[in-house]
């Protein structure tokens, strides 16, 4: 919006226009209304007065009222292309985009090399989901005013719409050269390398803006929700408690809090949140799916999808609803459903990543590797999906390059590293050297893997020349069921470590079973500690498999958990030696003494499956995407048996299965 004032028509009015423009000036907004109001009760027909009195409310978001004042001055003032663009401005504010556009269009007839008619009609164009267009009318703003700003930051907006994110880069480094330390353009640079995930470039643009603006509303917003992005969830807390003091009544605060309380799987404080929020916009999305997420967390599926139906009524092209309602499906185990909402999802939006993401998985389970693989990708690098991406550059892309040195970067949970590091040996065939990243405990054990030049837990950037993520590499390697790497076994036990654990096991009586019944609590990940609640045990459910005669139980449990042996006065009959273990390599030894192995789905599943021994495992009813839709065997370990639950928590009827099958296999 622009106004300037003209000469008062008459010497009646100059004084009281002069007055009125003088106090809209200085930002004193009731006397300036009165002012303006003074000169129409002297000169009803003085267009000036409807013109900057509309400016003014447009200024104050009274966008009804100005449209009044502005259309009253439009036929008094017909050489004013100021007057139809901002008509356009308020009919924008208020939603009717289609007369915005013709009031803009009105201007630039007017003034065809209007800079500021041409953003806003751009503006619009991209509000009403045209963004091509857009960009060449921003285009021809910016060539008429190089220095606009405006049009600098919404010609961003429309080329991250279009996926153009590096051309959105190039050109806010343009703009910095042309307007040097504006927050605007540190704000609009910084969410442009959030979306290409340079994230420690966009948390350095956000707090460059900051310095300049202490009080710039979206980059705090934006920083907080980058650095929640790569795990600083305090400092995004303190970020976020910032702007609620400056915006104590926008909505979005109170939605940001809620998700960095998610973060902090302080689920009770994140619901105040998220009600906050509603009451101050009953229709706000966001609020909603968020607020359903929590209620999902909480074992209120039904709420949770009441939520979601709720938020789709009120936006019924919102790709994240309907995304958030395929993943509940998936949750029990409605593949089905799950892919046809998903599908609704991306018909709205092909690029969605979660969408994208959920679907992929949901066709991994199906076997439908080739897609399947291809859509997971989505989620690389995303922190509530595959993790943060430690390297944005330097990445793999499976090209053999025998001179150069591979780094393999762990992600996601151990068993996820202990099942695809068989990918090593092929990523050897193609590089120089591989080097694996990973957690600590890991170390020992893949150091053993073919195809493995080193295992680390740190390394710097220096010392390799390309990565690539580990639950990359199938997509990589183009992998489907037929294709999979099973050479087993791949992991290895070192001789020094069996001569450590066998003597302490091979007097055992009978088959020589190892037990583990609960994977990792996570309790400070929502997320997980939801899945770990589905997939664990407690032990006393284990106990009709310790009547079975034959079999002398090893004890393979660490954890929380492995204090309910002793709740149960079980440790005469579960052999323990577990103090002695300092990480996967001494668990492998121990496995490797053992004639089979009965476990939830977790990392030992994939230890067992490694080193080639029998392995039974007890999978929840939405059974993860690996194991694959209604199968016992697995493709991925050939010594493997799936005993799934045949309805949503039945573990009474697995047991019983797994009771039958090991008396069978004690006592032939």
């Amino acid at each position: 919006m622009s106004f300037n004032a003209l000469p008062a028509e008459s010497d009646k009015t100059d004084a009281l226009m002069r007055r009125a423009v003088s106090l809209h000036q200085i930002g004193r907004f009731e006397l300036a209304e009165q002012a303006y109001q003074d000169v129409l009760a002297v000169d009803p027909l003085q267009g000036d007065a409807y013109r900057l009195l509309g400016g003014l409310y447009l200024q104050h978001d009274q966008h009804e009222k100005a449209l009044q004042m502005l259309q009253q001055a439009a036929p008094l003032r017909p050489d004013q292309p100021e007057i139809p663009n901002n008509i356009g401005i308020a009919y924008q504010n208020l939603g009717r985009l289609n007369d915005a556009i013709a009031s803009f269009e009105q201007a630039l007839k007017m003034k065809p090399d209007y800079a500021e008619g041409l953003n806003n009609l751009a503006h619009a164009l991209h509000g009403l989901g045209l963004p091509s267009a857009a960009v060449v009318l921003f285009d021809k703003a910016l060539t008429i005013k190089p220095d606009y700003l405006k049009a600098f930051c919404n010609l961003a907006a429309a080329l991250r719409d279009l996926g153009r994110l590096n051309e959105a880069a190039l050109r806010l480094q343009s703009a910095m050269k042309i307007i040097p330390n504006d927050a605007d353009l540190f704000h609009e640079y910084g969410i442009t390398l959030q979306q290409l995930n340079r994230l420690p470039e966009a948390l350095k643009s956000f707090e460059q803006g900051l310095h300049l603006r202490p009080d710039h509303f979206a980059s705090l917003s934006n920083y907080g929700s980058t650095l929640r992005d790569v795990g600083r969830i305090d400092e995004a807390l303190a970020i976020y408690e910032r702007a609620l003091k400056l915006a104590p009544h926008r909505p979005e605060v109170f939605v940001n809090l809620g998700a960095v309380f998610w973060d902090m799987a302080q689920l009770d404080r994140a619901i105040e949140c998220y009600d906050q929020a509603l009451a101050l916009k009953p229709d706000y999305v966001e609020a909603m799916v968020n607020l359903g997420n929590v209620l999902w967390a909480q074992g209120q599926s039904d709420a949770a999808r009441e939520k979601y139906i709720q938020a789709l009524k009120i936006k019924p092209d919102s790709v994240s609803v309907y995304s958030n309602l395929a993943a509940l499906r998936h949750d029990v185990a409605d593949l089905d459903g799950a892919l046809e909402l998903y599908e609704k999802a991306l018909r709205i939006d092909p690029m969605h990543p979660e969408a994208r993401f959920g679907r992929g998985i949901a066709l991994l389970a199906y076997g439908q590797y080739r897609e399947g693989w291809m859509l997971y990708e989505s989620g690389l690098g995303r922190r509530v999906m595959r993790g943060i991406s430690l390297y944005p550059t330097k990445p793999w892309n499976g090209i053999a390059a025998p001179t150069k040195r591979l780094v393999i970067l762990s992600e996601q949970g151990l068993g996820d590293v202990l099942q695809f590091v068989r990918y090593a040996a092929l990523c050897r065939e193609r590089m120089g050297k591989v080097i694996v990243l990973c957690p600590e405990p890991l170390v020992r054990l893949l150091a053993g893997c073919d195809g493995v030049d080193d295992v680390r837990s740190t390394i710097d950037a220096d010392q390799f020349d390309e990565h690539i993520s580990i639950l990359s590499l199938p997509y990589v390697f183009g992998t489907t069921l037929e294709s999979i790497p099973a050479n087993i076994p791949y992991l290895k036990v070192k001789p020094e470590l069996a001569k450590k654990w066998s003597p302490q096991l091979v007097n055992l009586p009978g088959l020589k079973v190892g037990l583990v019944w609960a994977g990792s609590t996570r309790e400070g990940q929502v997320n997980a500690h939801m899945l770990d609640r589905r997939r664990s045990l407690h032990l006393k459910q284990l106990l009709p498999l310790l009547d079975v005669p034959g079999v002398s139980f090893v004890n393979l449990q660490l954890g929380k958990p492995r204090g309910q042996m002793a709740e149960l006065k079980l440790q005469s009959r579960l052999t323990d030696i577990m103090d002695g273990v300092n990480d996967f390599a001494d668990t492998a030894a121990i496995i490797n003494s053992l004639d089979l192995v009965i476990t939830v789905d977790t990392s030992v599943a994939h230890v067992a499956g490694g080193l080639g021994k029998p392995v039974w495992i007890m999978s929840r009813y939405d059974a993860c995407w690996r194991w694959l839709r209604n199968r016992e065997d697995s493709p991925w370990y050939p010594s493997a048996r799936i005993f799934g639950q045949p309805s949503m928590g039945d573990w009474d009827a697995v047991v019983t299965k797994v009771r039958e099958a090991l008396h069978l296999a004690a006592n032939p």
